[in-house]
Formats: C-alpha cells, structure tokens, sequence
C-alpha cells in the first residue's frame, strides 16, 4: 500500500470477493513474516500477564484485529492451540502462521476450526483439523 506521494505505507492482504476488499498487517518497511512473528511474540507476551495459569487454562491467544492480525483468532485450551482463519489472506498465510505458533507458544497440538458464517458468505469451505502434533480428537 502506497500514499498519493509514493510513499510505501505498508502491506495488506487482499480479500478479492470477500466483505473487506484489504486488511492492512505490516507497516512501513516492515516484512509480512516479521509482521506476523512480531504480532503472536507480543499476543503471547501480553496474555501471560493477563492470565494466572493456576486460576485458568482456557484464554483468547491472538483476537483478530485487537492483536493486529485480521482475520486470524487463535484460542488456548491447556496445551492445545485452536485456530480459526477467517479471510482468505490469512488461510493463504496459514502455514507460516502455524509455524510460528508452535514455536513461540509451544503447544502440543494446533487445530483448525475455521467455520464462520463469513467464510460461506464468501463461498469459500469450513476447514477442520490437526494442523500440527499430536493430540485425542477430543
């Protein structure tokens, strides 16, 4: 994403045919990889302030825009991570995305559940299941 002037403002992922045409993630000369890495780094650092282990093992890890990363929503259930992607910039992303969850919050395992309203307004199909380790379906 550019200014009127050429100035590079930063970079967005594109939506083409969904309800948000682009959702801005880096800024300035910032990289999407190190946009992203950045962003769950501070989520993951924030929420082990905010949540006392002995009184809770259940938490929002990363809430979409409220961390700086549209369209992604990770939830934490003891040592298990549950994504949900819900804009097709984050799915495409998604690889690198698990990858960088598992190495900086350490989960057993990471799952999918993308089944938002949104993704099938947006013609695009629920997405279930183990994206990373190992872990009882239940």
């Amino acid at each position: 994403v550019y200014s009127h002037e050429g100035e590079k403002l930063g970079i967005a992922l594109l939506g083409k045919g969904g309800s948000i045409t682009a959702q801005m993630i880096a800024f300035g000369a910032e990289s999407l990889e190190d946009a992203f890495h950045t962003r769950i780094k501070e989520a993951i650092s924030m929420r082990k302030g905010l949540f006392d282990p002995l009184a809770t093992n259940a938490y929002r890890l990363i809430n979409t825009e409220g961390d700086g990363i549209p369209g992604l929503i990770v939830d934490v259930y003891a040592d298990i991570f549950v994504l949900q992607a819900s804009t097709p910039g984050i799915e495409r992303w998604k690889e690198f995305l698990v990858q960088v969850l598992a190495a900086e919050g350490k989960p057993r395992a990471i799952f999918e559940k993308s089944t938002s309203s949104l993704r099938r307004r947006e013609g695009r199909s629920e997405q279930k299941g183990l994206l990373y380790g190992k872990a009882e379906p239940e």
